[in-house]
């Protein structure tokens, strides 16, 4: 489904004010033909945007100059019964692009239009097997939390939640049943083919996904996003086109949206999938979504931010899904020092233990690579009274430390990076006390720039720092330098 739109520009706390009327992954599209297999018969409704005659007006009026449509291949889920079972079944749009559509698909032979009890004939887009009835009008709609169309069979589509009662004659007006912000990315370098959105609400309680409830209040139909079991994360994938690409975050209406978002370069053929960049509000977006218009966000232009920074590593931990404050949705994150880390993150596996620092680049570019060192120190038994001082401003309680040297450039050269595992004098672990150094040849560091930070990874084998065991909590530090972040714990996997 697509729509052209009036823009309205609004405030957002992590993006500017501006418009655009562009539309994005505009595609023809070839008319879908249905396979009845056996033991099913085929059902045809025809779904409509336009008032029909002695028919109630959408929800979704808009202004003269917008236009809406249906596309090749949008499909809807339209329930049918058989005695006291209820079910929906898939329709799939068979008439190409149109305000007007033919819905066909297989329906098992004994299952008529309608639910069992109440006999209302009803409609869901988009459709989904995770779409439900309860008996007594009462439906739980699905919206579904991974939506990638570059899937092979997908086709990109404006999944904003409608839902329609058909009438005697089976047509049936299709109404929105929540509100809906637009984002747009824009002068996106042109290497990067395709992305992936995550948006998140981390303000209120309102579902961006899963299952909800409709619910109507003096003839209104909306969904209620809040009650059922639903998630506050959603994700698209889709295709860049002429370096554009917008996405359409469905949320309930008369709400206000406090949004995170991440975008991820998805590119086919790249090795490792990179974050471009992530926004996240400080408030709440100053118009509430709406039943009746589309809240369009300024777009936003990551020229600077090149094609991204490795979040899913070359050592392949997914950086953007590991959050050190799991209760906090505001951060996710260690603090670094403020002026040369800027934060920090720490995982680990059964062998290794990993680390993601995002560093400011003009810091490493001015000292240069021996100026330019990161030392660690390993607090293996939780204890600040027991351990050492290996003397980086570490402070001492710590049983092992290790030093990297994850940069290559002179100083005042541009940055460059160390890649994979090395056994010189590049990189050093020392262990147990008397920090006795021993063998680095399976530390690696990888790095990548983004704008104006560096982003540096690690790889730190646990046979290296004294094998901690798996579930004991660790204290660790981080400086650059001669400067120190704050100490923080960890539980090892």
């Amino acid at each position: 489904m697509k729509k052209l739109i009036t823009i309205i520009s609004l405030a957002a706390a992590m993006i500017a004010l501006g418009s655009c009327n562009k539309a994005v992954n505009e595609v023809s599209e070839p008319q879908v033909k249905i396979e009845i297999p056996d033991g099913m018969y085929e059902f045809t409704l025809n779904a409509v945007w336009t008032k029909l005659e002695d028919a109630d007006e959408t929800k979704t009026t808009y202004a003269s100059d917008q236009t809406f449509a249906w596309s090749a291949g949008d499909q809807i889920s339209v329930l049918f019964h058989k005695d006291d079972d209820n079910q929906f079944f898939t329709l799939t749009n068979t008439t190409g692009a149109g305000a007007t559509a033919t819905f066909s698909g297989a329906v098992t032979k004994g299952y008529t239009l309608g639910a069992s009890d109440t006999g209302t004939k009803w409609a869901l887009f988009p459709a989904s097997a995770a779409h439900s009835y309860g008996g007594s009008d009462a439906v739980s709609f699905n919206e579904i939390a991974d939506n990638d169309y570059t899937a092979p069979g997908a086709h990109f589509s404006v999944n904003i939640p409608m839902y329609a009662h058909g009438d005697g004659s089976d047509n049936f007006v299709f109404k929105h049943l929540t509100g809906c912000y637009k984002l747009t990315f824009t002068d996106i370098p042109a290497a990067v083919k395709k992305v992936k959105l995550t948006a998140e609400n981390i303000g209120n309680g309102y579902y961006l996904s899963g299952n909800s409830p409709i619910l109507e209040d003096g003839g209104t139909y909306y969904l209620n996003c809040y009650t059922g079991s639903g998630s506050k994360i959603v994700s698209y994938t889709q295709n860049v086109s002429a370096g554009e690409v917008s996405f359409y975050i469905p949320y309930r209406s008369w709400e206000k949206l406090t949004p995170k978002f991440t975008l991820q370069n998805m590119t086919d053929g790249a090795s490792k999938y990179f974050t471009i960049l992530q926004l996240s509000a400080v408030k709440a977006i100053t118009q509430s979504a709406s039943l009746t218009k589309m809240v369009t966000l300024a777009p936003y232009d990551i020229s600077a931010y090149g094609e991204g920074s490795p979040f899913i590593s070359q050592l392949g931990v997914e950086w953007g899904g590991i959050d050190m404050y799991p209760a906090d949705d505001s951060k996710a994150a260690f603090p670094g020092d403020g002026e040369r880390i800027v934060d920090w993150k720490a995982t680990s596996d059964a062998s290794y233990v990993y680390f993601f620092l995002k560093i400011t680049a003009s810091v490493p570019q001015t000292r240069g690579v021996w100026e330019s060192y990161i030392s660690t120190g390993y607090d293996l038994d939780n204890n600040d009274t027991t351990g050492g001082d290996n003397g980086y401003s570490l402070g001492g309680g710590f049983e092992a430390y290790s030093i990297i040297f994850p940069f290559t450039n002179a100083a005042g050269d541009p940055v460059t990076f160390r890649s994979g595992a090395r056994s010189d004098n590049k990189t050093k672990v020392y262990d147990a006390g008397a920090f006795t150094q021993t063998s680095s040849s399976e530390v690696a560091t990888y790095g990548a720039l983004a704008g104006d930070y560096a982003y540096v990874e690690v790889r730190v084998p646990r046979s290296r720092i004294g094998s901690p065991a798996s579930s004991s909590t660790i204290r660790l530090r981080m400086s650059f330098g001669y400067t120190a972040s704050a100490a923080q714990t960890i539980t090892l996997q």
